[in-house]
């Protein structure tokens, strides 16, 4: 029968785990680079059980504990880090006095340490504890570990849905949420407004319909835009980050470009917010004859919102009954998670909820080593409850 949820701490190995993240954290992989540590994951994976270990051509990885057919559940995570910037020893793993940095019992140091690799090290602890408690699966655990996260295009979770039948009744996203389940989170959209006008010589501006002036008016009509606002997570923003133009010297250029970064709020639509951006475009067209313009999408992350009754926060909150005998409490995150891609794309019940504070990816990045081991037993727990 194996062991019961309640004694599923016993299994969770702490040691294990930090050493497991702390050898993670001595593999650097940025966005694009990750290959060395799907490596390390999969070869992981192997070695705690799991029957079916998948890894695509672009070096995203699932493993699968249980072939059972009954309910599954997955465990998201990613495997990039930030870059190391100016962090001093970045890859030590280094386990040090959390007082230095506000927090009680000893951290993981590293970049990475906090997010992804906590979340990561977790999962694989959890999966650990399973095989070592005997817990017998009717249905699937799973682990998906995915690249490219950082790059805010969901690129990772779409490449491995590509590559392998991807199916789970339930989604826990790993994010730095200090052990709070994610009823919420903002999304990221990038937009593009792409004038055309007509080119003419700099000493005749009078001839030329220049689209630089569609790309001020525009930026300044943004720079005034009502947006909406959540109870939570506050109001949406929008920041234009990059222009360009196409221009022939000495004449004028003949396309100019501006793009923005919006975030987006859960109740909103990536087709509805560029319709909008659509009509103030429009706007500036008509004020401008013989200019042109289109708005669009070119890249981003779906925002969530999942109310408390939703299955895997029940889930979650089983788990944490179960085997800590208390509650977990819940929050809204204002960066993103590819819990919004599964819960909007896959159609998969999810949420979010990891170890580690989203503040604390810093220069000094760490996480604190019972936030890691709280995130494995709940981890586990939902698992075996799960796929029971």
């Amino acid at each position: 029968m194996g062991a019961a949820v309640s004694d599923l701490p016993s299994f969770v190995n702490k040691a294990r785990a930090v050493q497991r993240l702390q050898e993670m954290v001595r593999i650097p992989a940025v966005a694009g680079e990750e290959r060395p540590m799907a490596e390390y994951v999969a070869a992981a994976l192997r070695d705690v059980g799991c029957g079916t270990v998948h890894v695509d051509d672009r070096w995203n990885v699932l493993g699968i504990m249980g072939e059972g057919r009954g309910p599954s559940v997955m465990l998201l995570t990613h495997t990039d880090s930030a870059p190391p910037g100016a962090m001093q020893n970045p890859f030590s793993g280094a386990i040090m006095d959390g007082e230095r940095f506000g927090k009680t019992g000893p951290v993981v140091y590293g970049r990475g340490a906090c997010a992804p690799k906590s979340a990561v090290a977790a999962m694989l602890e959890a999966l650990a504890a399973l095989r070592d408690g005997g817990v017998r699966l009717a249905g699937s655990v799973q682990l998906a570990a995915v690249t490219k996260d950082l790059r805010a295009n969901h690129e990772g979770i779409k490449e491995l849905a590509a590559s392998y039948p991807v199916k789970a009744d339930f989604v826990i996203a790993g994010e730095p949420s200090d052990n709070h389940v994610v009823l919420g989170a903002r999304g990221i959209g990038h937009f593009e407004a792409r004038f055309t006008g007509k080119a003419a010589h700099w000493g005749r501006p009078s001839e030329a319909v220049n689209p630089l002036f569609g790309v001020a008016d525009l930026l300044l009509a943004l720079e005034k835009l009502a947006l909406p606002k959540h109870a939570v997570l506050g109001g949406a923003t929008v920041s234009p980050f990059e222009t360009r133009a196409e221009a022939i010297p000495p004449r004028s250029p003949h396309t100019a470009a501006v793009m923005w970064d919006r975030r987006l709020l859960p109740e909103e639509s990536v087709e509805a917010v560029r319709a909008g951006f659509q009509g103030i475009v429009d706007g500036v067209v008509r004020a401008r004859p013989g200019l042109g313009g289109e708005v669009v999408y070119v890249k981003g992350m779906y925002p969530y919102a999942v109310p408390e009754t939703a299955p895997t926060v029940s889930l979650l909150q089983r788990a944490a009954d179960a085997a800590l005998g208390r509650k977990l409490p819940t929050t809204y995150i204002t960066f993103s998670s590819n819990a919004g891609y599964t819960i909007r794309e896959m159609k998969i019940d999810g949420a979010a909820f990891g170890p580690g504070r989203i503040g604390d990816v810093t220069e000094t990045e760490h996480v604190a080593i019972d936030s890691l081991y709280e995130a494995a037993v709940i981890y586990a727990a939902a698992g075996a409850i799960a796929a029971a």
